[in-house]
């Protein structure tokens, strides 16, 4: 009886809140040192002991400046390249792999999940270390820095930051962009009609990771990237595999304006995109087991036959989940 009942109720309403609000801050912090593991445990994963960090902060800037893009008139050679992945030096993923790639020579690689096809892109775009003189350009040795200037990449799945459209296009070049060469590279790529048509036009933004965009607009805004990067060399990942027969068609109008005078490596898995290159290299468990073009492959009756005799509607039927699980 030394408290009113209006004061009762008030104090278990505030003994109500504070118990919410701390076991909010417990839970936080039970999310918090969740993630932490997560980032801990993919960080062991990819670097293993090294301090990242640390190795970064003492990047001579003046050494990366003086990184230039390799001149590439004559050829890209992979000169018997054996790779495997720093966290399993004992495994190989690529074996022997001797290939020539003219200067404007458009090569498709084909083959069954795990036979080394993203691994050989992403060497091209500079992941990962390579040994001396196993990529050569005009015959010259080169690093991945140099080999990360060389190309333009248009992926499967397109990473947009969460800004305007205008400037996830221009992201691509190193240097100032004009909103004229934006535009140019828009309508280039097809992604003017849907870009113009926004609330905000190119100044709309696409939300994180592009949400606000169908996989059709983000793939064409990454073809908008490759036109302003203009880059000798092209590289495509798979880059039509998710998309509808119409937007794919608009796509593949826009890759063949891109490729024009440009070397080109298109990784696929729809023959159906391969028609115009000049030759399909083939790989299967990392190796080139075959190359040449669409009626000498299938004449060979090989590799490349059983991927043709397998495809329904241009898509390759990939391996059962229990023959890719072995593979990795």
């Amino acid at each position: 009886g030394k408290i009113s009942f209006n004061e009762f109720v008030l104090s278990i309403t505030v003994l109500v809140e504070f118990t919410a609000r701390f076991w909010a801050i417990v839970e936080a912090y039970g999310i918090f040192t969740e993630n932490f593991s997560k980032y801990k445990e993919n960080y062991a994963y990819i670097f293993g002991d090294r301090n990242v960090i640390k190795e970064n902060k003492q990047v001579d800037e003046a050494l990366s400046k003086n990184i230039v893009k390799p001149e590439f008139h004559q050829s890209i050679r992979f000169n018997n390249l054996n790779f495997a992945y720093p966290d399993r030096v004992d495994k190989l993923v690529l074996k022997d792999i001797d290939l020539n790639i003219k200067y404007g020579e458009k090569i498709g690689v084909v083959g069954k999940s795990g036979s080394g096809k993203t691994t050989l892109v992403k060497l091209l775009l500079g992941f990962y270390d390579i040994d001396e003189n196993q990529i050569l350009v005009d015959g010259l040795s080169v690093t991945k820095e140099e080999l990360a200037l060389l190309n333009c990449y248009v992926p499967q799945d397109t990473t947009l930051f969460e800004q305007s459209i205008e400037y996830n296009i221009a992201y691509a070049k190193d240097q100032e962009v004009t909103h004229e060469q934006v535009e140019d590279a828009a309508k280039n790529g097809h992604a003017y009609d849907f870009s113009v048509n926004l609330k905000k036009g190119y100044d709309n933004l696409v939300g994180e990771r592009g949400i606000k965009l169908s996989l059709g607009q983000r793939q064409r805004i990454a073809i908008a990237r490759a036109f302003i990067k203009d880059s000798e060399l092209l590289i495509l990942d798979e880059a039509t595999s998710s998309l509808d027969s119409k937007t794919e068609s608009l796509v593949q109008e826009s890759l063949e304006i891109l490729w024009k005078d440009r070397t080109v490596i298109a990784v696929a898995h729809r023959l159906s995109t391969l028609n115009n290159v000049d030759r399909i290299i083939v790989m299967d468990d990392g190796q080139i087991v075959e190359q040449g073009t669409i009626s000498e492959l299938l004449a060979q009756d090989g590799h490349f036959a059983e991927l043709w005799n397998h495809q329904k509607n241009g898509m390759i039927i990939e391996d059962d989940e229990d023959e890719i699980e072995d593979k990795v």
